[in-house]
């Protein structure tokens, strides 16, 4: 069994929880949880708790966006040719609906152009824009990428296309040549909140266009305009945010507390018979739904043919033409999961001929013909279970293209900048990154990489871990704290579903293995008994096994409500579980 490292936070002083819990009316466990994501007075409690679309900010304190709106208005008034360009993630498709759905209601002639990842990889080329310049294109705005395309933007111009980028990915020290560049990371750029996913930065120039065809005088509360975006078109900002695993903190919670409910409400014949396929359409929407039953079927087609069917889907009026999309997106999916399934196969061969796992600080392996839409999801997978940096290298022509995958604990782009004499290419950032590399040089890659963690890391830095918010009392876990525990929700990237601890449980009876993979479990804390469940668990039923009936347990959870039979009961999760060792 893989060892896991139980990290407790340090609890806050008993007076400020007792203020917080008097004021809030919550449990001190919840005050406990807030505090521990920064969340320490009660007008930020309540802001957090109570997320309103009012609060967004103005979109026009967005570095260039009044030249954005001017430009793209004078084109709507002047019937130009207008070509959105945007990506083959989920991000960029929704992002590419957002803004095209809104842009054609105007009246617009628009385009949106997507980009194949084989094909064409990420970012704006010299191909997009003479296809755009032979179509009489005049204006190309960019969604979800576009901040580091110096060489394409220097090109626009000298086509005599005019050029704005939206974006969200970080900016680099010089900026393309572009009428305007929206995006929050920008230096000089006034924007209190700057973590919008792409969808994200798209609504705030759609939101911008709207007051500007309105009147900037008018206030976002008096005109109207949030209801119309909240069946409109904050289901697919919430689609994106969520693919993208933006923090769902700030502008982005109030973006996915309205948007899940927008999903719930949908009217786009094509997101309803999405959840139809996948099985969720009798679901109250969440976070985990969202991201691991319908984005990833949204991705497939870009992983493993083209993404135009993806914004298909999101754009069609037809129920009938949804149905059909729906089912070759899912389609799709399955393709997407056999390829990764013969790579991962092929992969765990690879490990046990060529490396001894405990031996290796980072796992990279490459090889021919493995498809390289897919192979940034087989190194996830591998660090998911192994709990070490993997790079899965798809090799064609005597070339390696590679997609990379790391831990907290190391930074994935540092590693590769400390390679970078052994390989062609590569960006990204701590947890995830692309490189391209001469087949040859791989085993020198391999080993450098490997002596450079040797030397920077140790093995404890190779543990997986689990952080926990709070020690729970049994006797507090009842509807009204789990009722109190959903409030936090959405749960995602820096808003990390809670984790609690009971120490010290008896088991009421020898645990079970569902559908030989998930364990069931009942705890007894003195008279107080729960019904614990634990996904893909069989090596803890395992361990669990080797020690008497009687034995006390310790256990790391997240408390739900488990709907059955017209019937809620309280249902914890289980996340870890080791045995008690009293002290």
């Amino acid at each position: 069994m893989i060892p896991v490292k139980w990290k407790f936070r340090s609890p806050s002083p008993a007076e400020q929880i007792a203020g917080l819990s008097e004021s809030t009316n919550l449990h001190p466990i919840i005050c406990q949880i807030l505090i521990n994501r920064g969340i320490e007075n009660i007008e930020a409690i309540n802001d957090f708790l109570n997320p309103d679309l009012k609060r967004i900010p103005d979109p026009f304190l967005l570095k260039d966006m009044s030249k954005a709106v001017e430009r793209i208005e004078y084109a709507l008034k002047k019937g130009e040719k207008i070509l959105i360009y945007g990506d083959y993630d989920v991000d960029g498709i929704t992002a590419s609906a957002v803004l095209s759905e809104y842009l054609t209601d105007c009246g617009g002639k628009v385009r949106v152009r997507l980009p194949n990842r084989i094909k064409d990889g990420y970012g704006l080329s010299k191909k997009v824009i003479d296809e755009a310049h032979k179509e009489g294109v005049t204006l190309l705005i960019t969604v979800d990428c576009g901040s580091s395309d110096h060489e394409a933007a220097e090109y626009a111009h000298k086509m005599g296309i005019d050029m704005l980028i939206t974006d969200h990915h970080h900016t680099p020290d010089t900026l393309p040549k572009s009428l305007a560049i929206i995006n929050p990371k920008q230096e000089e750029c006034p924007y209190p909140y700057k973590h919008l996913a792409g969808v994200g930065v798209a609504l705030k120039l759609v939101q911008a266009l709207s007051l500007y065809r309105q009147g900037k005088q008018m206030r976002l509360d008096q005109i109207g305009f949030w209801p119309n975006m909240l069946n409109r078109y904050l289901d697919l900002v919430c689609l994106g945010t969520i693919a993208d695993i933006m923090p769902l903190t700030g502008e982005n919670r109030i973006f996915v507390k309205y948007g899940l409910n927008a999903l719930n409400q949908t009217e786009r014949p094509g997101l309803i018979a999405l959840k139809n396929i996948a099985g969720i359409a009798d679901k109250d929407m969440t976070t985990g739904l969202v991201g691991f039953a319908m984005a990833p079927r949204i991705n497939a087609t870009g992983r493993v043919s083209g993404p135009e069917e993806g914004l298909r889907l999101l754009l069609t009026k037809s129920p009938e033409e949804g149905e059909y999309l729906a089912k070759f997106l899912d389609q799709q999916n399955q393709k997407r999961r056999e390829i990764e399934g013969k790579i991962l196969r092929d992969v765990y061969k690879k490990i046990k001929k060529e490396l001894k796992i405990a031996d290796e600080m980072i796992i990279i392996l490459s090889d021919k013909g493995w498809h390289p839409g897919v192979i940034g999801i087989v190194a996830q997978k591998l660090v998911e279970e192994f709990y070490r940096p993997a790079v899965i290298i798809s090799v064609q022509s005597g070339l390696g293209k590679g997609s990379a995958r790391s831990i907290p604990n190391i930074h994935l782009y540092q590693l590769l900048y400390q390679c970078q004499e052994l390989l062609r290419d590569f960006g990204g950032h701590a947890a995830a990154a692309g490189l391209t590399i001469e087949e040859k040089m791989i085993p020198l890659f391999r080993k450098k990489a490997n002596q450079i963690l040797n030397e920077t890391c140790n093995k404890e830095d190779l543990v997986s871990e689990i952080t926990i918010d709070a020690m729970m009392d049994p006797i507090s876990l009842d509807d009204h704290f789990v009722d109190q525990l959903d409030s936090l929700a959405p749960f995602g990237s820096e808003n990390p579903e809670p984790s609690l601890c009971l120490k010290g449980v008896c088991l009421t009876c020898q645990p079970r293995l569902l559908k030989d993979a998930h364990l069931k479990i009942h705890l007894k804390y003195g008279s107080v008994i729960h019904e614990g469940i634990g996904f893909n668990m069989r090596r803890i039923w395992e361990y669990m096994l080797s020690f008497p009936p009687s034995h006390m347990w310790d256990v790391v959870f997240y408390p739900q409500f488990n709907h059955w039979r017209g019937e809620n009961h309280i249902q914890l999760r289980l996340k870890d579980i080791k045995a008690h060792a009293p002290h």
